[in-house]
């Protein structure tokens, strides 16, 4: 599935509008087990755009909904480290909860995230 490389290739540049919406393109089209990766992908995209437009509200409910979806899935889906994405998504979720409950910015300062790839994705 290009559309998930060329996606990590945008998420990995800081681009995550623009990652989001190349895995929604695949997503439209994609099914079961797939299809639950790029909505968790796609989730942890947009957390990522709040997080730079100064939501912290909104990192932290994405950041959850991506968990809804990611947590259906093995810890390595075809080539894509789940767990890794799983465990940034708890930390900004956590992080922006602080941000909310604080009205201070500095937990969020978080670190880029990169994507974890265990292999050659293999996507159905």
């Amino acid at each position: 599935m290009s559309g998930l490389k060329h996606g990590a290739v945008l998420f990995d540049e800081g681009r995550y509008y623009e990652a989001h919406e190349e895995w929604e393109h695949e997503w439209l089209e994609a099914e079961g087990d797939d299809r639950a990766l790029l909505h968790g992908l796609i989730q942890t995209a947009a957390a990522y755009v709040h997080l730079y437009r100064g939501n912290p509200e909104a990192v932290a409910s994405l950041a959850s909904s991506a968990l809804t979806y990611l947590d259906e899935l093995s810890d390595d889906h075809d080539g894509v480290d789940v767990e890794a994405f799983r465990k940034l998504n708890r930390e900004v979720e956590e992080r922006a909860k602080a941000a909310v409950e604080s009205d201070d910015w500095r937990p969020l300062v978080l670190r880029e995230p990169r994507f974890p790839w265990t292999g050659e994705p293999q996507l159905r």
